[in-house]
């Protein structure tokens, strides 16, 4: 089975670093996509949006898990209908991350504060992070049992129960295990029907592709060139909204795996 023994380095000082927020501050990209599955249980990304110029990044607003936002028509004060036990008192940190090729900022959203009104272990007691479940995902996969699992990260010495906490997983429980298994199969139902339905709108493009080229081809010079260049821009912009981020970016991590 997969263990808990080759985690980054510093890795409950790294948390603390996320979870804290000492805005501004910056992180390379190889640090990002490293650490911020140990610590995505706590956040939530809003919106994200492109900018080109002068130097492409791409600008995602985030915020808590424990923000609630009161619905119209309810007094403040007064929630409308009584909340679980387990949800804390509403958290109001937001903050934005703007990510370039080699490195990603952080800074505050306006006035807003980044002093969470929670610890992370209680983030950790709501959500499991997307390492654990990763982890435990790929168990499943190789045919292991709930209990099985669950011991086995558990493990029966103290340094096992501390490695576990450093990476969020102090509340993890057998039931935890047998949600998550069954979301695999869940996300495989979903996945197949993403990907048809990809299929298809690719389909779609290609035949007006087809269409504007031969269209362009029965154009001369400057003319052809506007209108391929006109295709590209509405194509780029609609594969941006669709995969929320870069096009060039997506290309760069994805083609080296596609080949």
């Amino acid at each position: 089975m997969e263990t808990l023994n080759t985690l980054p380095q510093d890795l409950s000082r790294s948390r603390d670093l996320l979870f804290g927020l000492p805005v501004p501050f910056s992180i390379t990209t190889a640090d990002y996509n490293l650490l911020w599955p140990f610590i995505d249980n706590v956040y939530s990304i809003r919106k994200a949006r492109v900018v080109r110029y002068p130097v492409p990044h791409t600008i995602r607003y985030v915020s808590c898990r424990f923000k609630r936002v009161r619905r119209k028509g309810v007094p403040s004060g007064q929630s409308g209908r009584a909340p679980p036990k387990r949800v804390k008192p509403s958290c109001g940190v937001t903050f934005r991350m703007l990510e370039y090729p080699d490195h990603v900022e952080f800074y505050s959203s306006g006035e807003q504060t980044t002093n969470h009104s929670h610890t992370l272990d209680e983030s950790d007691a709501i959500k499991r992070n997307g390492f654990l479940r990763k982890l435990i995902l790929k168990e499943v996969a190789r045919g292991y049992a709930p209990a099985t699992i669950i011991s086995a990260l558990r493990g029966t010495k103290d340094a096992q129960a501390l490695v576990l906490r450093v990476v969020g997983g102090t509340h993890l429980t057998r039931q935890d295990v047998i949600n998550i298994s069954a979301s695999k199969d869940e996300h495989e139902s979903r996945d197949a029907e993403v990907k048809l339905a990809t299929d298809e709108m690719l389909e779609k493009v290609r035949a007006r592709f087809a269409e504007v080229l031969e269209y362009a081809d029965s154009l001369e010079g400057s003319a052809r060139n506007r209108v391929l260049n006109a295709w590209e821009q509405r194509i780029t912009a609609f594969a941006e909204a669709f995969i929320g981020g870069s096009l060039n970016e997506w290309l760069e991590r994805n083609l080296p795996a596609m080949e």
